[in-house]
């Protein structure tokens, strides 16, 4: 006999962010690098550098917030 197994409830968070012109809201993806190919080339060299020397990913919320601070300074 097969034993039973509890109910277990998980706990998901989803981003989106938004282009400025269009004002569309798009989900943002687990992985920087599907975002960053979102983005013009000269910004994708300078997003990433900063990701890579601050250890930044995509997974922690208050590092989300630093990437898109950052991405709004250099834009």
């Amino acid at each position: 006999m097969v034993k039973e197994v509890p109910h277990r409830f998980s706990h998901f968070s989803s981003y989106y962010f938004t282009s400025i012109p269009k004002g569309t809201l798009y989900p943002l993806p687990s992985n920087y690098k599907k975002f960053l190919q979102n983005l013009k080339p000269e910004i994708q060299k300078k997003l990433k550098a900063y990701i890579k020397e601050n250890g930044l990913n995509f997974k922690d919320e208050n590092e989300i917030k630093l990437i898109f601070d950052y991405l709004k300074s250099i834009l």
